[in-house]
């Protein structure tokens, strides 16, 4: 895999940060997962509308709706970058956590993305 900017971009001397191999596929996945569908006008389908789950209570059909959504968007959207095995969502509190389990050209990696909602809100 070559290495490419990772977002969002940030700068290094005069040139862009780039990454490979397992920092390039956590990053492919963590904007996959935190990007809303109709957000990028380019690639309105683009992401995974883990958003829409805020405010609706953190419960087993909201972290198994949340796993399947990751689920669809992966398959879409990284299926030949990206191997993903596994999904696992974890609720503690107000937090919902999916930990990914992906294939690299290293082995195997974890990625986790969290989402919570903002202090003071239910």
């Amino acid at each position: 895999m070559p290495k490419l900017p990772i977002t969002p971009l940030r700068r290094a001397g005069s040139d862009f940060v780039s990454a490979d191999g397992s920092t390039l596929a956590e990053d492919k996945i963590r904007q996959l997962c935190m990007t809303e569908p109709g957000e990028i006008p380019w690639r309105p389908g683009f992401g995974v509308g883990l958003e829409g789950l805020l405010h609706r209570g953190n419960d087993a059909t909201t972290a198994e709706l949340a796993r399947i959504r990751a689920r669809a968007g992966v398959d879409k959207w990284l299926g030949g970058d990206v191997n993903v095995s596994e999904i696992s969502p974890s609720r503690e509190d107000e937090t919902l956590r999916l930990t990914f389990r992906y294939d690299v050209a290293g082995g195997e990696a974890d990625a986790l993305v969290e989402l919570s909602e903002p202090d003071g809100v239910s």
